[in-house]
């Protein structure tokens, strides 16, 4: 019931604007009053603003039928209602004349969907209506996790310019020295959600439980703007990309729009794409882990500087996005814009983004975790630039996108071939496990040890006392005779890359079928995904294109989505942070060499396998030496032998010639 009222605008309604001749309910005759007083001021205080008492807005009303409606009004929301402001001569009775801000409306609007969501929801494979009760279960909709909406500009001309306002909108000349100089007011169209999942305006769908001439009346007028609820000021922001050629076939409706599909969303229309392939990144500066530890991880800086160096350095990427979640208030210094300057803004774009998230559980908890500014700052991503790149990747700070194809030489040569000789495919999944931080490459935690890390590692100890004669013995303290380790945690090695720390896969490749895609990362083409969450393709062209066709839940079909294959093409390493207080007591909890009987599951480290991904046995050809620590324990993770040859040394240089 509480999810109603936002259901109902994902719900498209017809609407037409009142023409001369038209009847109306007589209920409604005091919604068409409108008091055109704006310049007496019954008050004492002034005002600082005044309505545009010359803008004769239209009246609108609920049509009964697509066919009724008007041609911009058979699926839409919202009233778009933009306006500026001027400096305008102000006369009062009392005070005589001043000088005050007038608001000039500059046209109205009736909002559009990229695509119908009550259509989608309604070919999605198993789907349940939008609003289910939850004694009829619970159903999934993550298609339906991001709001879109789109506001047409008016074609209001400036006579002295002889200038379109899409023109100017789209050239940045209203954005003066950084402050917006048009606005929207967004008005949506009250009604109930429909609770049927047959909807309404459906294409193939040729019966509807839903009757509206009984829900809605055939008069029905809309109140006046002024009366209705709504979001006000919105700015018109500066464009994504300042290009007039960009922008033609949008200035000018008799612009040459040949070769162009005329269902594709008008801002998804470039000539000349700036990008081949870009990234998007949602961070914090710092954080908490998903569920109950009760670690802080401040890590991000480190982890976002070696990912945009190796994504743009090595891989390929074009561009990277960052929205950055940290405290963006102006005194704050705990952003992210320090790592981010460090790049040419040619390369990379730092978006403030501070909203909160609304809680941090864990996917199966009880009450999942919502992280609305994520989904929402990826929708922006793909809405506001996705226009401007043939392939987009939305991924995280611990994720690297891992060329292991020995015919190519970086993953965007890859993706090059792909976009050649595969016109079909628009969607590339990455399946994911969660890498181990290799043991080798650890360290004994240092910090401020949480209560799990206060123990002490005894000569005494069996494992331990292995551990005494090799590389840990360094760091063991003298303490009455005996060899003590003073924490039972250990961390990444600071001088070690979060790459080669968490080389270390939990599966051999290729990466199970039966879990590993329900977290796939991937590269996709934004002009024919048009809703993407997080790890799914969810609404695509074919929406559009095969409006009868059923849709899978959390795929696209083939050919338009396929799996990277891990052994010849690439691979998704995640490097999700292992917090020091979850390896406490690992020494034990790993089996140790020939133990059968321990459960390699409780081992939060990883311990590397002699042989390697990507060579049948790397240490026949003498290229790896083995570690002496974890030669001590079972296996129970696998590293790559590309990223240890080549991507590591290659990182590791150009983070050398940043710093």
């Amino acid at each position: 019931q509480n999810l109603e009222p936002q259901v109902a605008l994902m719900q498209p309604i017809p609407v037409k604007r009142w023409k001369e001749g038209m009847t109306v309910d007589s209920s409604m005759q005091s919604l068409w009053q409108r008091e055109n007083d704006n310049y007496h001021i019954p008050r004492k205080e002034k005002p600082i603003l005044l309505d545009d008492g010359n803008f004769n807005p239209p009246r609108y009303l609920i049509a009964t039928s697509l066919d009724d409606a008007d041609e911009d009004g058979k699926y839409t929301r919202y009233i778009c209602r933009f306006h500026s402001v001027v400096l305008a001569t102000h006369k009062d009775n009392i005070e005589g004349e001043s000088r005050l801000l007038k608001r000039a409306i500059l046209g109205e609007t009736l909002s559009n969907y990229p695509y119908n969501p009550e259509h989608a929801n309604f070919r999605k494979r198993g789907s349940n209506p939008m609003v289910t009760p939850l004694e009829k279960g619970h159903d999934e909709q993550i298609w339906n996790n991001i709001h879109q909406i789109r506001c047409p500009v008016p074609e209001k001309i400036n006579e002295s310019e002889k200038d379109s306002l899409i023109g100017a909108i789209a050239s940045g000349r209203t954005v003066l020295d950084g402050v917006p100089s048009i606005y929207v007011d967004l008005i949506p169209i009250r009604t109930p959600a429909r609770i049927d999942k047959e909807g309404y305006g459906i294409p193939g769908v040729k019966s509807s439980p839903f009757k509206p001439n009984e829900e809605w009346g055939d008069s029905h007028v809309l109140p006046l703007v002024e009366a209705s609820g709504r979001w006000s000021n919105i700015p018109v922001c500066y464009p994504p990309k300042v290009d007039e050629s960009t922008y033609d076939e949008r200035i000018n409706p008799q612009a040459e729009t040949s070769g162009r599909d005329a269902d594709v969303p008008p801002e998804l229309v470039t000539k000349n794409k700036s990008h081949f392939l870009v990234g998007c990144v949602w961070a914090s500066h710092s954080f908490s882990t998903r569920g109950n530890s009760l670690s802080t991880d401040s890590s991000t800086s480190d982890r976002l500087l070696e990912f945009l160096t190796y994504h743009l350095r090595i891989a390929g990427f074009d561009h990277v996005y960052v929205y950055d979640n940290s405290d963006t208030t102006e005194s704050s210094k705990n952003t992210l814009k320090s790592v981010t300057d460090m790049f040419s803004p040619e390369q990379v774009t730092r978006i403030p983004w501070p909203h909160r998230v609304c809680n941090n559980n864990r996917p199966a908890h009880s009450n999942p975790g919502v992280r609305s500014s994520q989904y929402a700052a990826e929708a922006s991503c793909r809405a506001r630039y996705g226009s401007d790149t043939t392939w987009m990747a939305t991924l995280d700070v611990d994720e690297y996108l891992i060329l292991v194809g020995d015919e190519y030489t970086s993953l965007r040569h890859w993706l090059e071939h792909i976009t050649e000789t595969e016109q079909s495919t628009k969607i590339l999944s990455f399946f994911q496990t969660r890498a181990l931080p290799n043991i080798d490459t650890m360290v004994p935690y240092d910090g401020n040890p949480t209560g799990v890390c206060n123990g002490e590692i005894n000569d005494g100890d069996s494992a331990s006392s292995l551990l005494a004669r090799h590389k840990w013995g360094k760091k063991l303290n003298r303490l009455n005779g005996t060899d003590v380790l003073k924490s039972t945690c250990v961390m990444k090695d600071p001088n070690k890359t979060y790459m080669e720390t968490y080389n270390c896969e939990p599966t051999v490749h290729p990466k199970p079928d039966s879990y590993a895609w329900r977290a796939k990362k991937q590269i996709y083409r934004p002009d024919f995904v048009l809703n993407h969450f997080v790890h799914y393709s969810l609404v695509t062209r074919l929406i559009l294109d095969k409006p009868l066709k059923e849709s899978p839940r959390f795929a696209e079909r083939r050919p338009y989505e396929r799996r990277v294959n891990e052994l010849t093409e690439g691979y998704l390493l995640h490097s999700k942070t292992t917090v020091p207080d979850s390896t406490s007591q690992w020494y034990n909890e790993c089996p140790q060499k020939g133990d059968t009987t321990s459960k390699k599951d409780k081992c939060a480290v990883g311990i590397p396998a002699a042989e390697v991904l990507g060579e049948k046995s790397l240490r026949e050809k003498g290229n790896i030496q083995m570690s002496s620590v974890s030669s001590l324990f079972e296996s129970n993770c696998f590293r790559h032998s590309r990223v240890l040859n080549e991507w590591v040394p290659k990182l590791e240089l150009a983070l050398r010639n940043i710093s």
